[in-house]
């Protein structure tokens, strides 16, 4: 008696799955499209479109959605909500202490960032050793921060002169102050993916248990993530400073929202494992843009409130749609 065995072999992907996979992979795009659409207008309702002037004020923005990004790209319900605050401190750290002092900016810059890191690796600990949730913990750290720089900063505070007035008009090599600055935490991102961290990041936010079953230590991976958004936050500090020469503590929390929507809108995953530091540029441009053409349409501020919240609700359901996608397309 003979019998035949049969093997089952691999289907080629239908185009629909082709498709599915290709978004998941390149989940950033829809914001680049729309933050294309967008320039145009600006450009349109903007004849004298000032770029230098305008990648500077836009720079904020950018960094402060990559800074956000960090704490969800892990997993664990991360949410950073302390960015913005740690942004503002770290630029007060620089105006009221370091400046003054007339410390070095090859050493006053590190230390600007280390201020960011320390925060960063706080809110690390609270939520892994302490078991806190991290919108819990990090909001808790919103405020602890914004009481801080209204102690040391009460009012506006202005550097009149110095290396960041300098490093505004001229930028680095000819290259715009607003450019370089963005470029910092991409910079980052590119080394991490050339060594195992970023990619350790992103498998335990995707799948902490089986991470941690195959010996990585999550709790430091976590750590580390919330201190690299806090070392981001030190260049957005940075970014403050250059761009107006003044700490405002009244301001801490103003790219709080737009941060967590930019983030969004760029396609970081909120429930980890999917994530990057050119979705959230894309977003920001979303948003510093359409703030833009609603202004230049004639709109009122309050009504940015409104399109943030929205988009918002909308990034998240287009978010959780991409993580449907890609668990398909796999």
């Amino acid at each position: 008696m003979t019998s035949t065995t049969s093997l089952a072999l691999p289907q080629a992907r239908t185009r629909k799955e082709n498709m599915r996979a290709w978004i998941a992979k390149y989940y950033f795009v829809p914001a680049l499209v729309i933050a294309a659409v967008l320039l145009v207008v600006n450009l349109g309702l903007q004849p004298n479109f000032n770029w230098g002037q305008q990648l500077l004020i836009f720079a904020p923005f950018a960094i402060v959605a990559m800074a956000s990004s960090f704490a969800p790209m892990v997993g664990g319900g991360g949410i950073d909500l302390s960015i913005s605050p740690v942004m503002t401190f770290t630029s007060a750290v620089y105006v009221i202490w370091l400046a003054p002092a007339g410390v070095n900016p090859f050493i006053a810059v590190p230390l600007v960032l280390l201020a960011g890191v320390v925060v960063g690796i706080v809110n690390g600990l609270i939520v892994t050793r302490l078991r806190v949730s991290p919108i819990i913990a990090t909001l808790c750290m919103n405020f602890i921060i914004i009481g801080v720089c209204l102690k040391v900063a009460p009012q506006a505070t202005v550097l009149t002169s110095g290396w960041t007035k300098d490093f505004a008009r001229d930028g680095l090599f000819g290259i715009s102050a607003g450019i370089v600055l963005v470029a910092i935490p991409v910079i980052l991102w590119a080394i991490l993916r050339l060594i195992p961290f970023a990619r350790t990041l992103l498998w335990v936010g995707s799948n902490d248990v089986a991470a941690f079953a195959s010996g990585v230590n999550v709790d430091l991976v976590r750590v580390v993530t919330y201190a690299l958004g806090g070392l981001v936050a030190g260049v957005g500090g940075i970014a403050l400073v250059t761009l107006s020469g003044t700490v405002d503590a009244s301001t801490a929390s103003s790219y709080l929202v737009p941060g967590l929507v930019a983030m969004a809108l760029g396609g970081i995953a909120v429930e980890g494992g999917r994530g990057g530091m050119a979705g959230p540029i894309f977003g920001a441009a979303i948003i510093f843009l359409l703030q833009g053409a609603l202004t230049e349409a004639g709109f009122a501020q309050a009504w940015l409130q409104v399109v943030y919240g929205a988009l918002l609700v909308g990034a998240i359901i287009f978010s959780k749609k991409l993580s449907i996608t890609g668990r398909s397309a796999s």
